[in-house]
């Protein structure tokens, strides 16, 4: 690749670190490798004219290590750490967590649609209360998160 785009260097809104996230040591954690053979777009058919608005003139490549050893187990426990999260992404995915910790609006609208239907008429003003609470956590930090601007990304300054 010609041009390496810059690490960003601000957090998401909405994203969170793990209690004990490790922090990213590229020294440590990538082991870049070039893969042993690409194929081209051109190669494919594809000519220059539809070739040059894409990123990069390579159609695929076989496969080629990204991490070290030590990176692929700190993916592999993260991975395993972030389980809870997971949702059933389909019949071809069995699961996805998207964004890792995200919290996302529309979680909050299903909470929201969640709560209409399970809280009836009978239930008590302080557990309704606590329960939309509950509901609307993640827009309220989302609130707090634009008021507040952007946030630097500590692990990896």
């Amino acid at each position: 690749m010609a041009v390496v785009p810059p690490f960003p260097t601000l957090r998401p809104t909405g994203y969170d670190w793990l209690d004990d996230e490790p922090v990213f040591d590229p020294a440590r954690h990538l082991q870049l490798e070039p893969p042993g053979a690409t194929t081209s777009l051109a190669e494919l058919g594809y000519s220059a004219d539809e070739i040059a608005p894409t990123a990069t003139p390579v159609a695929f490549s076989e496969p080629f290590r990204v991490l070290s050893d030590e990176g692929a187990e700190v993916l592999l426990e993260v991975a395993r750490r972030l389980r809870g999260h997971a949702v059933r992404a389909g019949d071809r995915i069995q699961n996805t967590v998207r964004g890792g910790c995200y919290r996302s609006a529309w979680r909050a609208a299903g909470r929201l649609n969640a709560l209409i239907d399970e809280v009836g008429f009978g239930t008590g003003a302080a557990e309704a209360a606590d329960r939309l609470e509950e509901a609307v956590v993640d827009v309220a930090r989302a609130v707090e998160e634009m008021r507040a601007g952007l946030t630097p990304i500590e692990h990896y300054e």
